[in-house]
């Protein structure tokens, strides 16, 4: 699965993100999946619930571009451990919220503190990785938040029994006491020299950045890029379709599926998210795969795949018809490969408009999309609670990601020239 010409250690840090991402997605989905019991208790309904999840995408969005800024400018090792442990005390302290107001600054609390990850994670691999292997690295620990969205309901329905759902606090303890395994482990183990390229980058792939960010002008400079609209089109488009699936999913599971909550919808969730685990990294590796074949430039690679993803995410439509539930199933984790999957390539092309301001443009990236994707979630509940049926959203959240595919397909016209021949 790796290359063996990139040293092993780089692959690890890889996978230790990877498991900082997956605990990010615990502590996020920790909400949706104790949402049946968390919303009886404080009377919520499902305009109420959107809200919630609006606040804290709030939070997270204008957050992001504050992280960006200052991962690449200060320590990205210190200031990745740091994000860590802030989200993972917000998360803890849901634990023992009495009611919605604190709930909600809770959540506001760990949108700030989790916008650290991905500014981070994509600075790391683009510091430590050659343009061939960044795709699959930014899919090795991007998958996280899949495996982290596997575990959750599964954590759910061992800590909370059908006769305890006062036990939903349980899970919000327990996930935020993981997170602060982690900053020792990621402390301890990228120490001295690996430290070092982290903060620095590999010497050997200095030319690499140069050759795609001839001008090293600075960040407003960007704007002046073509290649910087086209990748916010491509932020918004698999952004949309992935967290409306994250917070509506088992909801709409357990209001018109008519899966148990208890086990069913847990059970369910995590089988979307096992899929889409194995997108990101199918993602990744096709894409390496097909790059490393005569004639094909690492840009086309990259958008052949996405062009797959979003043709699995137009399954949606197919999904929400299908008359039994095995069927539905099969499809919905089709749909979850295409969703994941895409994120891949997105993150790669990020990395490609300035090496200079790798975390600062992915924050922006970041920023724009959820703000639009957070707004988007009470009107989402609205319409349920109005209609009461997520069946028309289901089908046409899924073609979104053709958006994407449309705007990047005028990508390798806008490369630096001396590129365009790979």
């Amino acid at each position: 699965m790796t290359d063996p010409r990139t040293p092993l250690w780089k692959w690890g840090v890889c996978w230790l993100m990877f498991l900082a991402t997956m605990l990010n997605y615990m502590d996020r989905q920790a909400l949706g999946n104790t949402s049946p019991f968390l919303m009886r208790e404080f009377g919520l309904n499902e305009e109420d619930y959107g809200r919630v999840e609006k606040y804290f995408g709030y939070a997270y969005a204008v957050s992001q571009i504050c992280a960006g800024f200052l991962i690449d400018r200060f320590s990205v090792r210190w200031l990745y451990a740091g994000g860590v442990f802030a989200w993972s005390l917000a998360g803890f302290l849901t634990g023992f919220v009495p009611n919605v107001g604190w709930l909600l600054a809770c959540r506001v609390m760990l949108g700030v503190c989790e916008s650290v990850n991905w500014p981070a994670a994509v600075r790391t691999t683009h510091r430590i990785l050659p343009e061939r292997d960044r795709t699959l690295g930014n899919g090795i620990f991007n998958s996280g938040g899949a495996a982290g969205a596997v575990l959750t309901p599964l954590l759910v329905s061992w800590l909370v029994p059908r006769e305890a759902p006062e036990r939903w606090r349980l899970v919000f303890q327990l996930i935020g006491l993981l997170g602060a395994g982690w900053v020792v482990a990621w402390l301890l183990l990228t120490r001295g020299p690996k430290g070092t390229v982290i903060e620095r980058g590999d010497p050997a792939y200095a030319e690499e950045h140069r050759a795609s960010d001839p001008e090293n002008g600075s960040f407003w400079s960007l704007f002046l890029d073509r290649r910087i609209w086209i990748v916010l089109v491509v932020s918004i488009a698999v952004n949309l379709c992935w967290h409306f699936y994250r917070v509506w999913l088992p909801r709409y599971l357990v209001r018109e599926r008519g899966f148990d909550e208890f086990t069913v919808m847990q059970y369910a969730v995590a089988a979307y998210y096992i899929a889409a685990d194995l997108g990101s990294l199918g993602a990744g590796k096709l894409t390496k795969v097909l790059s490393m074949r005569p004639g094909m430039s690492v840009a086309r690679a990259r958008w052949i795949v996405m062009a797959i993803c979003a043709m699995l995410t137009s399954m949606s439509a197919l999904a929400v018809l299908a008359p039994s539930d095995w069927m539905f199933m099969t499809l919905v984790m089709l749909v979850a490969v295409g969703n994941l999957g895409q994120f891949a390539g997105f993150f790669a092309f990020s990395q490609d408009v300035s090496p200079r301001h790798t975390a600062l443009v992915l924050g922006l990236m970041g920023t724009v999309a959820w703000l639009i994707t957070s707004n988007l979630q009470p009107y989402a509940g609205q319409l349920y609670d109005r209609t009461g049926t997520f069946v028309p959203m289901l089908i046409g959240i899924g073609f979104v990601p053709f958006a994407a595919v449309i705007a990047l397909a005028f990508w390798r016209q806008m490369l630096p020239a001396t590129r365009r021949s790979e």
